[in-house]
Formats: C-alpha cells, structure tokens, sequence
C-alpha cells in the first residue's frame, strides 16, 4: 500500500513541475520595414512615414520574419508597438489604420496588395505624446502560427488632417518596431499522458478498496 502512495505522490510531483507559464516574449529582431510614397519604396533610414493617404500616399510595412521563438506557447495578447517621434502640425486628429498585408515584399517592392478592412486602429490628436505607441494584433498573430493567415507583415495608412506621423524604423537602435506577446506554456504531451495515468490509477486502487471493504 505504502508503495502504491509513493507513485501517486510522484505523479503529482512530475505534474506540479509541468505547470504552464505565462511571460512575455519581445520580438524586435529580423525586422523588415520600409515605406512607401504614392507606391514606391522610399528609403528609409530610420524614418518610416504615413499621411492621410487620401493626400500624400504614404504608407508603412512591418514584418517579424521570424516568429520561431512562439512555437510551443499559447498566446494571450500580441501588440505592435513603435516609437512616434514626430507627429502632425495641425489642429486635428489622425487615424492610423493598420491593415494584414496579403502578398510578399521586401524593402525595395512597389506598395503590395493588403486586405480591405482595417484590423485596427490609432488616432492621434494634435498634442498627442511622443513616445511608444501599440496596435493590439492578437489574432492576427494568432492566425500567423496557426498557419490561417501567412505572415506578410502589416501595413499602416494614415486617415485625417493631422498630416505626416513619423516613427522610427528598425534601423534606430534601440527603438526598432516591436512585436510584444503575452504567452503561456502549452504543456507537453507527455503531461496530458502522466494526468490520464494519474486519473486511471486512482480508479484502480478505489475499485480495489471498495473490494477489499466488502
């Protein structure tokens, strides 16, 4: 019997050590970026530019190229998150739509194509701080790992008469656009193995108590 109480014990403690996690993974590495004006890729050096498209056709592309770092978890949250330096001279506010990209580019394409409908979006007023600022992209993310949506990175298009909202690029050391993820550890297969096991033993020593009670 004593033998038998030592396994369960063992079992919970291999399952306690199995516990999911949760942490925050940053992303701001193997960044592709760029912007382009009325189509064309312009260079960007650490600048990466949007307007009122309606106005001066600016827009922006970001893509994490590799999202190798999130296998294994589970996510809760993923936000973009850049860094405004600049930000408009005139009395009103400015939208920043961000849009899924649905085509491969790279940092001297024409403006590829991008879904119609805007995944979310900004504003900023006029007296808006500079400083980091986020997109919640969660299940856009989400579609990325679980292979629904192919990452081709997002776009940013400016929509108001705020004029010019300029963040830094990738190539701002220290301020590059960043990919922040809430996460939490999916547990291995082996753990499901170890509490189905777990569960069966417990049946097996009950049925052989009320045996032994009769």
């Amino acid at each position: 019997m004593m033998l038998r109480y030592k396994l369960v014990s063992l079992l919970f403690l291999l399952l306690i050590s199995r516990t999911t996690l949760a942490g925050i993974i940053t992303i701001d590495y193997d960044v592709q970026d760029i912007w382009w004006l009325n189509g064309q890729a312009k260079t960007n050096n650490t600048e990466l530019t949007t307007d009122d498209v309606n106005i001066s056709d600016s827009r922006i592309g970001v893509m994490f190229t590799d999202l190798s770092s999130l296998e294994g978890y589970q996510i809760q949250s993923a936000e973009l998150q850049m860094y405004r330096y600049i930000g408009g001279f005139l009395p009103n506010d400015m939208t920043i739509n961000l849009f899924n990209i649905t085509e491969s580019w790279s940092e001297t394409s024409v403006v590829p194509s991008f879904d119609d409908y805007a995944v979310t979006s900004l504003t900023f007023g006029v007296n808006e701080a500079r400083g980091w600022h986020l997109w919640n992209i969660t299940e856009l993310v989400q579609g990325w790992l679980f292979e629904e949506v192919i990452n081709n990175g997002v776009m940013l298009a400016g929509s108001g008469e705020n004029r010019f909202q300029k963040f830094y690029s990738s190539e701002k050391v220290g301020f590059s656009p960043k990919l922040v993820i809430n996460v939490v550890d999916v547990p291995e297969p082996s753990t499901w193995v170890l509490m189905i096991l777990c569960l069966l033993f417990f049946y097996i020593e009950n049925r052989k108590q009320k045996a032994e009670n009769k």
